[in-house]
Formats: structure tokens, C-alpha cells, sequence
């Protein structure tokens, strides 16, 4: 598979872990250029899953390696649509992403996927053989809030996830779909992801936080109500 793989750490903290941390990055690292006045954006992701639930069953089985697609986009808004398929290896991760028109979702939502074929980005062609082959299709809505910062040196990316959402349709450009929260109060997801090693002057920040790395996926959260 062609691309790199990347470390990804997640962890469940509480907002005045939160508050500690972002005061400390803001130092360092820059904030997310999407970001709104308020420092975050929303995510709405529709995963899909084919007809063995592989997706879903791969992450409770705890097996190594593993594949999720999804469809993304950001604060509600039809501009931005990316076609994703995320492959999990350990504790590493490979996204590969492609932008959709507005009227290529909708053929993908109606199921007529031959313009995959004509993509030649990843991860088209996959996504195609999926939907042909194993009967994917779209299963859950999962929203979220995201305050993100970054840094070049390694690529380094941390994100907190919080007001963890599910939906209840598959309308996702509707901004009053009425969704679930899936986390305990005053609860979130802190992510770090980055390429081969993590700079020491930024794991430094992070060295006096009690908090001990867990195998979350938003996906599986949000499907708990379905097992």
C-alpha cells in the first residue's frame, strides 16, 4: 500500500487536562487554519461498513490490522466532501483521502459507483471493489467538536475531540439532525499523531499528564448501542 504510515496515540482526558494542555501548545505549536473564532470546527463523519460488520467487529476483536471508510466533511458544509479509507496497523495509521463533488456523494449515496473507476486517486478503487464485492454501505453518523494544532517537525498533529455525537439519519449536510452524546460529562479525546518520532520538546508537554493511552475508535463508540 502506497503511503506512510504514521503513530497515532489517543487517550480519554478530562477538560482541566484539557485546559492545561492547550495552554502549554499554544506556545509551541500553531492552531489549526481552519479553525473558527472559537479555536475549533465541527467533523461529521457517515461510516460505512460491509455486510460482515468487518469494520466494527475487526476493532472489539482487537485485531492488529484493520480498515474503515467513511465519508467526511466540515462545520455542515457541502464545500469540502473527502472520500476516506483509514487503515490501522498496531499502533500506526494510513489515511487515504479524495475529494468528492457535491454531485458524485450523491451518486455514491444512490449507489452508483462506476465514478469511482474514473478516479485515480486513493481510495476510490478500493471503495468501489468494497461496495461491489462485500456490500458496503453507510451505517452510522458520528459528530464531533475539534480544537487542532500542528507542528512541520515530524508532522506533528494533536487534536481534542470533544461533544463526541451520534446521528440518527444519513442526511449529513442537515445541521439539526438530532444526535446522542456518546461521552461521560466533562469527557474527551485527545489524539497525537505524528511520523517516525515525536520531538522531545513537545513530548515534554505532555510529561506530567496522568493519562494512559487507549484503543478508541469514535466509530465503535458510536455503534455500542448496535452490538
Amino acid at each position: 500500500m502506497a503511503g506512510q504510515y504514521r503513530h497515532e496515540q489517543k487517550y480519554y482526558i478530562n477538560y482541566a487536562t484539557y485546559h492545561i494542555l492547550r495552554n502549554r501548545l499554544k506556545v509551541i505549536l500553531q492552531p489549526d487554519e481552519n479553525a473558527g473564532p472559537d479555536g475549533a470546527y465541527h467533523i461529521r463523519s457517515l461510516y460505512y461498513d460491509d455486510r460482515y460488520e468487518s469494520s466494527l467487529t475487526t476493532k472489539i476483536a482487537g485485531v492488529d490490522e484493520r480498515t474503515k471508510y467513511r465519508v467526511r466533511i466540515y462545520n455542515y458544509s457541502n464545500k469540502v466532501i473527502r472520500l476516506e479509507r483509514k487503515a490501522k496497523k498496531g499502533a500506526y495509521i494510513l489515511k487515504h483521502s479524495c475529494g468528492l463533488t457535491l454531485p458524485e456523494y450523491e451518486k455514491l449515496r444512490n449507489n452508483d459507483v462506476a465514478f469511482l473507476l474514473k478516479k485515480a486517486k486513493p481510495p476510490c478503487g478500493a471503495v468501489y471493489a468494497a461496495i461491489m464485492n462485500d456490500g458496503l454501505r453507510p451505517v452510522k453518523v458520528v459528530d464531533y467538536r475539534r480544537e487542532a494544532y500542528t507542528h512541520p517537525v515530524e508532522d506533528v498533529r494533536i487534536t481534542f475531540d470533544m461533544d463526541l455525537r451520534m446521528g440518527t439519519d444519513f442526511d449529513i449536510f442537515n445541521p439539526d439532525m438530532f444526535t446522542v452524546p456518546m461521552l461521560e460529562k466533562g469527557q474527551m479525546i485527545l489524539e497525537i499523531k505524528f511520523n517516525k518520532f515525536m520531538p522531545g520538546f513537545i513530548r515534554d508537554i505532555f510529561m506530567d499528564v496522568e493519562s494512559t493511552p487507549s484503543a478508541i475508535s469514535k466509530y465503535a463508540i458510536c455503534r455500542k448501542f448496535d452490538v
